[in-house]
């Protein structure tokens, strides 16, 4: 199939050099050792690998290696607010949206991948909409902060993999509004140049009657 099978001292690797994808086999994948013996290894007849190492040996034919098909559901574990805990009446996993007020803009969040094949090989990759340009590949580490967000409307989305890297390409979300301060918003403006409008005009308009109360009495005179 176009793949490379290595032996090495952390378990079994598949390659695929034209995809340049790599699967490794370990202790959860039923090898009797991480650690494999050099030149240890035969290609048998009938399309069989045999690797031997320190604890025996394995023998399997690669056709017969199938991938986990079941896709991980993502779950939230935690999140902190300027890095405390935040404070919900329902549990974190439940949450679907959170409104903060201003100031409250430093967002971690942490969640896993609830797929046991061999749960320290599921992968993640995140996104902020309104905010990332891109997903962030984040490997194993279920985590992901973001500091000093401008007020606005984002939606945290995160994909997860399980070990033989089938995705679950229905993102867990959050939606997240940062409120705008009093002194950023439309009404504030407004009131702002309304206010400023009133003063200019009363500043006029105490000029024009100053300049008509000399005219009359210029006029008298």
């Amino acid at each position: 199939s176009g793949n490379l099978w290595l032996s090495c001292n952390r378990g079994i690797i598949k390659y695929n050099p034209d995809k340049k994808f790599y699967r490794r086999y370990t202790l959860m994948d039923g090898i009797q050792d991480n650690e494999f013996n050099t030149n240890a290894f035969l290609l048998g007849a009938q399309g069989e690998i045999w690797m031997g190492g320190n604890s025996g040996l394995n023998i399997f034919h690669p056709d017969q290696i199938k991938d986990v098909p079941h896709q991980p559901i993502i779950q939230f574990t935690r999140l902190l607010v300027n890095d405390e805990p935040f404070q919900t009446p329902v549990q974190i996993e439940e949450l679907s949206s959170i409104v903060l007020r201003y100031g409250k803009n430093t967002l971690s969040l942490d969640f896993v991948a609830l797929e046991y094949s061999d749960p320290s090989q599921n992968t993640f990759r995140f996104k902020l909409e309104n905010y990332d340009q891109d997903w962030v590949n984040a490997g194993t580490n279920g985590f992901a902060r973001y500091a000093n967000l401008p007020p606005g409307y984002y939606t945290f989305k995160v994909k997860a993999a399980n070990s033989d890297g089938v995705w679950n390409e229905t993102p867990k979300t959050l939606k997240i509004h940062i409120l705008t301060p009093w002194w950023r918003t439309w009404w504030f403006y407004l009131l702002c140049i309304s206010t400023i409008t009133a003063i200019a005009y009363g500043i006029f308009n105490y000029r024009l009657q100053q300049a008509l109360k000399i005219e009359r009495i210029r006029v008298r005179i």
